[in-house]
């Protein structure tokens, strides 16, 4: 079972309000090298809707029946209350899964367990995606660093690891059932498909 859940930002964000007049007029967040302006206010996109520790947050769930060869079973949606039980950075948790097991990903057990099962339903996802023929864009991320008067300073190149691929897979599938959801249910809504 694989729970994907992003912040339910809808409960706070009511049709035809200021606020999302304000969200549609910006569209999206945009993201610079050294900051974000976020869609929404920073009250929200770094308050309330943000998966802080140990907080509890609203939240849209997919919920993914995914068997052993990373075909979904079965997909449900709905809203559910969640609490984050920490905060990981990629390196950390891409050194833990390559068998640096001492590092005690929030001092917690039940975490390092599900994240070694949630790496074996990864790599399920993603040879299946790749049986399908889904795209896999390898990219390098310039990471910039700057003089305390915001000229840059230097430039390093980040690559992706297995913890980005990860959550990626998590989103595609995630996505591609919702997609089925609404195309089954004849709703109208905006998405891309590659053909």
């Amino acid at each position: 079972m694989l729970y994907v859940a992003i912040a339910d930002v809808a409960h706070y964000v009511r049709e035809g309000t200021d606020l999302d007049e304000e969200a549609l007029n910006r569209g999206t967040s945009v993201y610079f090298p050294d900051r974000v302006i976020p869609m929404l206010p920073e009250t929200l996109s770094n308050g309330i809707c943000s998966l802080n520790p140990d907080a509890e947050r609203l939240a849209m769930v997919c919920e993914l029946t995914i068997g052993t060869d990373g075909e979904v079973r079965r997909a449900r949606f709905y809203e559910a209350v969640m609490r984050s039980h920490g905060r990981f950075i990629y390196e950390d948790v891409d050194r833990w899964l390559k068998g640096e097991r001492r590092l005690r990903l929030a001092g917690n057990a039940a975490v390092s367990k599900s994240l070694a099962c949630l790496y074996e339903l990864y790599q399920a996802l993603r040879t299946r995606r790749e049986a399908r023929g889904g795209l896999d864009i390898e990219t390098i991320e310039p990471r910039f660093e700057y003089d305390p008067h915001g000229k840059i300073e230097a430039v390093e190149a980040v690559s992706r690891v297995d913890a980005h691929r990860l959550i990626e897979e998590c989103m595609i599938a995630a996505n591609v059932a919702a997609a089925k959801y609404l195309i089954k249910r004849k709703r109208s809504a905006l998405f891309r498909i590659h053909e």
